[in-house]
């Protein structure tokens, strides 16, 4: 039996879409006119289409209610309404992602929000999480 059909003979259940996965991130960080690299894994939550609709609807509510208590209407910032659903969606990581001191963070909400606040993570933690989501291999090192 060839590997396909190993594959294809296991089967497939709906269970595999409701849990969480690992993926890769590279974060590329600016130093002296270049870009050093800095990578761990993260744990998303899979989600559906449907709950990722859901879940950027209940974000841009919520954002634009905010934005409004303060200013009146205004117009919601992609990257906010990016951030809180990375929030949402990013369960974890592993060890090498660290805090100061090179302690080691939980994956609160807070947490996810220190890191998602630097562009270069934010922008890492984006990526990562896209080309899982439309089923793009990620990068792997030889």
């Amino acid at each position: 039996m060839s590997e396909e059909e190993s594959t294809t003979a296991r089967g497939f259940s709906y269970d595999q879409l409701t849990t969480t996965y690992h993926w890769p991130v590279v974060v590329e960080m600016p130093q002296d006119g270049e870009f050093e690299e800095f990578e761990f894994t993260a744990e998303f939550r899979m989600v559906s289409q449907d709950e990722a609709q859901a879940i950027y609807d209940q974000v841009r509510t919520k954002l634009q209610a905010q934005i409004e208590d303060k200013n009146g209407p205004s117009m919601i910032p992609t990257n906010a309404v990016v951030k809180e659903f990375l929030v949402e969606v990013w369960v974890g990581w592993d060890n090498r992602l660290k805090g100061t001191n090179g302690v080691q963070m939980k994956a609160t909400k807070a947490n996810k929000r220190k890191w998602l606040a630097w562009s270069p993570m934010m922008r890492a933690i984006d990526k990562a999480y896209r080309e899982s989501a439309r089923g793009q291999e990620a990068v792997k090192e030889n």
